[in-house]
């Protein structure tokens, strides 16, 4: 069966599929102070809390799946160690997706092109970082310093 957007697969192999209705809508807004259909931008935003502040986002995440994992009976520390690495990455794109899902179809177009706007800046400053770390450290050279300190170690 072929992956949603709006779900992720944890580091355990559990897929978990995110759904944002009224309810949970409120729990993050009155419970955790973020309010999911705010389409503002900027350093403010809570897509970019959703980013910058681990604790926010995983509440919002345990939010999303507390029915879930209720039927599955898992605990919150079993759930949490399914989490890492790129399943964060995967789950914010599913958790956003839920929100696109949950909104008004009028707002989804808008809350869909400031969801690229997001993931393309993600990707420049992948591409900006990774083009520091190659000026910081060129290939060649690091190949040359780890052949020697390999040789080294092995002689």
């Amino acid at each position: 069966m072929k992956k949603q957007e709006h779900q992720f697969t944890d580091e355990c192999g559990r897929t978990w599929s995110l759904k944002v209705n009224v309810n949970s809508y409120q729990t993050i807004r009155d419970d955790h102070g973020v309010d999911i259909t705010d389409m503002s931008e900027g350093q403010t935003s809570w897509m970019s809390t959703l980013a910058d502040d681990m604790p926010t986002f995983l509440a919002i995440l345990c939010v999303l799946t507390e029915v879930e994992r209720g039927e599955r009976e898992l605990s919150l520390e079993e759930f949490f160690e399914g989490l890492g690495g790129d399943v964060l990455v995967e789950a914010t794109d599913a958790i956003l997706q839920a929100v696109v899902n949950f909104l008004p179809v009028h707002r989804r177009l808008a809350f869909t092109k400031i969801m690229e706007k997001i993931k393309l800046g993600h990707e420049m400053v992948g591409l900006k970082v990774a083009a520091g770390v190659e000026k910081m450290f060129p290939t060649e050279d690091l190949e040359k310093r780890l052949d020697s300190a390999l040789e080294k170690y092995t002689t």
